[in-house]
């Protein structure tokens, strides 16, 4: 169970990092991204930091309650990127990748759970 949690984990975190640095560096594929979802500009500072601090979250032993709200803030992010793709009239892919991630976070958030029982 502790494998499962790394790779799923360490998999996750390294896509929202690479995410997170992204929206941190003002990518322009990422900015154009969030202009056609219709968020502020501003908007990728605050996915910029929450990222990485999310990433630290899952990584690193913290608290557990600030565990459970990395994973909560994961899920609502993807579940609204998802949601945003999908109403913003995007197909396939973009809409589905969001909720492969979830999954891989659902595992890894499962898995953290059995390692601790």
């Amino acid at each position: 169970m502790k494998i499962l949690f790394w790779i799923t984990t360490v998999l996750f975190s390294l896509a929202m990092a690479m995410s997170g640095i992204n929206y941190l560096t003002s990518n322009a594929q990422m900015m154009a991204g969030l202009q056609h979802l219709g968020y502020p500009a501003y908007f990728h500072w605050v996915l910029g930091v929450a990222k990485p601090l999310g990433v630290i979250a899952l990584l690193l032993p913290v608290p557990a309650r600030l565990k459970e709200w990395a994973y909560a803030g994961f899920t609502f992010n993807l579940l609204a990127a998802s949601f945003s793709h999908g109403m913003s009239g995007d197909k396939g892919m973009m809409v589905i990748v969001p909720i492969l991630f979830l999954l891989i976070l659902g595992v890894s958030y499962y898995s953290y759970h059995k390692t601790k029982a």
